[in-house]
């Protein structure tokens, strides 16, 4: 791929010359186009000195999961393109620190953060981001400014190039669980039928979401769901998702996830979201299934937990 021809020729040939525009055109793409790579957090420290050092050529990128600091270079040399004096920060001393890029736009220096808050996946989701901001000012002449921005760009620039469905934006979503909740109230059906009705409309949406093609993107959506489902319940419900990696997988590129779902005094039940044909699917898993995907697949933080888990459930499958 090369970014440098497909940001200076989208840019030219709509004849925009705000310098805004501009800048924020290039923040939208570089969180579109590249996801964050999950390895970096789990990996010993000989592969995260490699994930996290990871340079790019502009005009000739043929890999697109990335960390800040990649991100950071990314945004950098593509916005040196314009001549716009970039800077990388880091946040502490660590040999591993969080970094953004800095940019001066008129009376403003603006911070871009693509990964801190998941900017990189909200995007994709057609969501407002969270760490595109002025450092001068939070002012909503500012914030109005970007919105009208970001109207501009999906109208003049990115029009008809991202076909998104109808519940992928933070809107959307919002409205579904209103539906279902009242839908519930009215067949006055259990906490615990809504609980499952609930679980079966998150694995229909990821199940048909193909267009979210990485593990980090997926898995920010999942817990997404998660959360705006209203599904977390301390009193009754315990939801445990985890990264887990193929065994004998040195580079850990083959990534799945495993969510341990307990309802009250149910038996432990397993959801598997695994990459299949390019896109990523989320079943239900029983006993057998989970055991032996338990003993491909590790994950340093809850193997043993889950395996214990696992041992407690029952042969059938309860969804």
């Amino acid at each position: 791929m090369n970014l440098k021809n497909e940001i200076l020729n989208k840019l030219s040939s709509n004849d925009f010359k705000d310098d805004l525009l501009i800048i924020r055109y290039i923040y939208l793409q570089v969180c579109e186009i590249f996801s964050y790579d999950v390895r970096f957090m789990y990996s010993n420290d000989d592969l995260k000195d490699e994930i996290y050092n990871k340079r790019v050529s502009l005009d000739n990128i043929e890999e697109f999961e990335f960390v800040c600091y990649t991100f950071a270079r990314i945004l950098v040399d593509a916005l040196a393109l314009y001549n716009f004096n970039a800077e990388i920060v880091r946040e502490n001393n660590n040999h591993f620190s969080h970094v953004y890029v800095i940019v001066k736009y008129k009376n403003h220096i603006l911070k871009l953060d693509p990964t801190k808050r998941h900017d990189n996946t909200r995007v994709k989701m057609q969501s407002s981001t969270l760490d595109f901001n002025s450092l001068d000012s939070q002012d909503v002449a500012f914030e109005k400014n970007i919105r009208k921005i970001d109207n501009t760009i999906k109208k003049s620039i990115l029009k008809n190039e991202v076909d998104h469905d109808i519940y992928y934006n933070d809107e959307s979503i919002t409205r579904l669980v209103e539906v279902i909740e009242k839908g519930a109230k009215e067949r006055k059906i259990s906490d615990e039928e809504l609980f499952f009705e609930k679980i079966e409309y998150i694995k229909s949406l990821i199940n048909t979401r193909s267009d979210l093609k990485r593990y980090d993107d997926m898995d920010y959506y999942y817990s997404y769901l998660i959360k705006k489902f209203k599904l977390n319940n301390p009193n009754k419900i315990y939801i445990k998702p985890a990264v887990f990696f193929k065994n004998d997988d040195k580079k850990m590129k083959e990534i799945i996830n495993i969510t341990l779902i307990e309802y009250k005094n149910l038996s432990p039940i397993f959801l598997v979201m695994i990459k299949e044909n390019e896109n990523y699917n989320i079943k239900e898993v029983d006993k057998q299934e989970i055991t032996e995907l338990l003993r491909i697949y590790s994950s340093p933080i809850v193997q043993y937990y889950f395996e214990q888990k696992a041992k407690k459930m029952s042969n059938s499958k309860i969804i």
